[in-house]
């Protein structure tokens, strides 16, 4: 029988069930000396299956040459675990795995149906197949069941397919299976590399079924060399990112690519599919780095996909035609593609945990569109939204700090309808040829607010922003309660009518066709340092105490809104503006400021 869905509830509590300790009815081992059973893998593998309790296939610390270990439906769990000295051991030795090289003419192995499959220290090489080149799980569990296949320690590197370089998971109920119902875990020190795809997921391609990594788990030096997802690439799928990286230093998706293709790190699409990436250890963030593709250099989203990422980092991704980051579109599907960025925090998972230093995570910083191919030449180092139809794609940037990005722009809407959202984020240091942010085309609708742009290398005679200038419910441009300081780049080049109306309680040095209004101050804010990258303000910054409450908007350090200062009348309200919130310091009530105290 499989683990039936109502007592799995959780994904954590499918991994709890997944890797609980087995009463294990028999133990094979492989070898031919003192205390071995089989003399094959695939023996042991055909005995264990005819049991309906738990059995454990030993392997030693040595290399296997196999075709195609085939694990077929099994009647309780199972266990194949390597690194054992000798049939003998009792225990693997430490750090030791069993290498299961395959012979280059189909998985080296297949699993179909299983309830509980642990895989457990194993290096598993030389496959090549249609789907999953080194491990091809395929199943179709009813609504009540959860089939579960967990990797520990185990390898997975220098495969190849059509689909599925490392890894391939399909639910092949289709688009009748319940994502959750068929399940990969990554966990301890396992990993995904070094694989290669024909077509989509060059590491893990995943459909209608659920992959979740854990512990030091990652994905990286995948190859999708003609579709989308380097790293991974998910149709309908379900995926978690809840690891440390690679030796724990934060990277899980790493030095992926998809030079034809969308989606380096990874591609996303379908509306029952989703990604939660976050920080599970305070001082070590999450990142996503060094990915590369043709568009989305890090990320892909498209089709109605959803993608939450809290205090993780977007870095040195690349694109050689648009969206070095992040590319988020619709093609021709119905619903909304949405990705979101945020800190962590009360909303959050219960697995995200909030950085030590809210300033060193929810980043995208130094990515970067190549000499463009494509049709918006060097568009959205940041990130590229295209909409084929309005509310079909929307990017929320909760407190994100962008910086030293280098492209056309940072931010770039296409088609029609696309709406990105800036809410405490601070937009610095970026090198953007044309303007920071562009929406081209109509029907757009950008929300600057509570957030900072500053001290960006801005293309000659460009504004910070060009888009439509009429706000509404459904689109426009606007820009409240926020600093823009470009010197001698205006705020907005409207590209159709503008209304004053949609910018209100700024702080700018050039407001351009913006009418003079009370609540439009030409002020150097007054930065702290921002040569050294530090956008706070001094106590005498006009910023201070300028605008009307808005007490959920977001901070860049994550610190809360609207602390009214005690020795400082409010201009229009109690609220600051630009990305962060001033408390008010008792120490430095005279205005002294100290950057090193």
């Amino acid at each position: 029988m499989r683990i039936p869905s109502a007592l799995a509830g959780t994904f954590a509590a499918t991994l709890a069930l997944s890797m609980s300790p087995m009463a294990h009815a028999a133990i094979y081992r492989i070898g031919s000396g003192a205390g071995c059973t089989h003399a094959t893998i695939q023996a042991a593998i055909d005995a264990a299956v005819a049991t309906a309790e738990g059995d454990e296939i030993r392997l030693g610390a040595t290399q296997y040459n196999v075709s195609t270990l085939s694990i077929g439906a099994t009647d309780g769990p199972l266990t194949v675990s390597g690194g054992y000295a000798s049939c003998l051991a009792t225990s693997p030795a430490a750090g030791q795995r069993a290498v299961l090289i395959g012979n280059g003419s189909g998985s080296v192995v297949r699993v179909r149906n299983v309830q509980t499959l642990q895989l457990a220290n194993l290096d598993i090489r030389q496959g090549s197949a249609t789907e999953g080149g080194g491990i091809d799980v395929q199943g179709s569990p009813s609504a009540t069941d959860i089939d579960v296949v967990a990797l520990s320690n185990t390898l997975v590197r220098s495969n190849g397919a059509l689909r599925g370089g490392g890894i391939g998971v399909k639910n092949t109920l289709g688009t009748n299976a319940q994502p959750g119902n068929l399940q990969v875990l990554l966990y301890g020190d396992s990993s995904v590399t070094s694989n290669t795809a024909t077509d989509d997921g060059g590491g893990i391609r995943c459909e209608h079924a659920t992959v979740m990594l854990f512990d030091r788990s990652h994905v990286g030096l995948n190859t999708s060399s003609e579709g989308a997802g380097g790293g991974i690439h998910g149709l309908d799928c379900r995926l978690q990112l809840t690891s440390r990286g690679v030796s724990g230093n934060g990277a899980v998706l790493w030095s992926n690519s998809a030079p034809a293709g969308l989606g380096g790190g990874m591609f996303l699409r379908g509306s029952q599919a989703s990604v939660d990436i976050m920080t599970i250890d305070a001082i070590v963030p999450a990142r996503i780095v060094g990915n590369s593709a043709l568009a989305g250099g890090g990320i892909g989203v498209n089709d109605a996909a959803q993608v939450r990422l809290y205090d993780t980092i977007l870095q040195q991704n690349s694109a050689a035609a648009y969206g070095g980051a992040i590319l988020v579109s619709n093609g021709s599907g119905v619903g909304q593609s949405r990705l979101s960025m945020l800190h962590a925090d009360a909303g959050s998972p219960s697995a995200a945990v909030a950085c030590a230093d809210a300033e060193a995570c929810n980043l995208v910083r130094s990515n970067r569109v190549d000499p463009g191919t494509g049709p918006f030449g060097r568009a959205g180092a940041g990130f590229i939204a295209f909409a084929s139809a309005p509310d079909r794609v929307r990017v929320d940037f909760r407190g994100t700090r962008f910086d030293f990005n280098d492209g056309t722009t940072l931010a770039h809407l296409d088609g029609s309808g696309a709406r990105a959202v800036f809410n405490g984020a601070l937009l610095v240091d970026n090198l953007s040829t044309d303007g920071l942010i562009f929406a081209q085309g109509g029907g757009h609708a950008i929300d600057v607010s509570s957030s900072t742009l500053a001290s960006n290398s801005l293309g000659e005679g460009n504004a910070v922003i060009r888009a439509a200038g009429a706000c509404s419910a459904s689109g426009g441009l606007q820009v409240r309660h926020s600093i823009v300081w470009q010197p001698q780049r205006a705020l907005v080049e409207p590209t159709a009518a503008i209304d004053p109306a949609c910018f209100s309680h700024l702080i700018s040095a050039d407001f351009g066709v913006l009418p003079a209004a009370a609540d439009r101050v030409v002020a150097d804010p007054l930065f702290l340092a921002a040569a050294s990258g530090n956008f706070q303000v001094f106590s005498a910054s006009p910023a201070l105490d300028f605008a009307p409450p808005r007490a959920t908007d977001a901070t860049r350090d994550g610190a809360p809104r609207v602390m009214d200062l005690a020795d400082r009348t409010d201009r229009f309200g109690p609220q600051d503006v630009g990305a962060y919130e001033r408390f008010e310091d008792r120490l430095f009530k005279n205005g002294f400021d100290c950057e090193t105290c």
